[in-house]
C-alpha cells in the first residue's frame, strides 16, 4: 500500500516553526495538537502522479451544517488504468477523530476496482466503524451512510484516477 509521504502541516508559534504530521494534528472533537500560541501556516500535500484520484463525499442536513458521515478516497491505478495499486479511505463525524481505514480498503490492491470489489470494500468498512449515537443520526444509520458513501467516494477516485493520465 502506498504511504503518501511528504504532508504535514506547518505551524508557527513561541517555539518557531514545526512541521506535524497529519495524522496526529487532529486529537478529539474541535481539538488539535496545535499549543495555544500556535497557528497553521500551511498545510502541504504530495502532488498527485499520474493515474491516482480523489473523491471527498459528505452528507449533512444541509448546505454548511456539520456532516453526518464524510469520507475521502484516494485511488491509485496501474499504467492501464485497470487493477488497483494503491488506496487511501478516511471517515469524518463518525468518532471523536477522522477515521483511517486504509487498511480495510487495502483489498482492492491488485484487484479490478469495479463496482462488486468497491461494494465489499465499502461493506467491511462499515462493519469495522463503531459510529456514535447524537442528535444528527443513530449509530446503525452512520454505519449504513459508511457503506453508501464510502462506495460512491472510492468509485469516483477510480473515475478521477483513469482520467489522470499526466499526473
Amino acid at each position: 500500500m502506498n504511504t503518501y509521504k511528504g504532508d504535514g502541516i506547518n505551524t508557527l508559534g513561541h517555539c518557531g516553526e514545526h512541521t506535524l504530521p497529519t495524522a496526529s494534528f487532529f486529537q478529539s472533537w474541535f481539538t488539535t495538537s496545535l499549543e495555544p500560541d500556535e497557528v497553521v501556516t500551511m498545510v502541504s500535500f504530495p502532488a498527485f502522479p499520474a493515474r491516482r484520484g480523489s473523491a471527498f463525499v459528505e452528507l449533512a442536513r444541509r448546505v454548511g451544517d456539520f456532516a453526518t458521515v464524510a469520507v475521502a478516497a484516494i485511488v491509485d491505478l496501474d499504467p492501464a488504468g485497470e487493477v488497483c495499486t494503491g488506496v487511501r479511505l478516511a471517515f469524518g463525524a463518525v468518532s471523536d477523530r477522522p477515521v483511517d481505514l486504509s487498511e480495510v480498503a487495502a483489498r482492492l490492491i491488485g484487484a479490478a476496482p469495479d463496482a462488486a470489489a468497491v461494494g465489499e470494500a465499502a461493506r467491511q468498512a462499515a462493519a469495522a466503524v463503531d459510529p456514535r449515537d447524537d442528535e444528527r443520526a443513530s449509530a446503525g444509520y452512520r454505519r449504513e451512510m459508511v457503506r453508501v458513501l464510502g462506495g460512491r467516494a472510492l468509485l469516483r477516485a477510480v473515475e478521477r484516477a483513469r482520467s489522470n493520465v499526466e499526473g
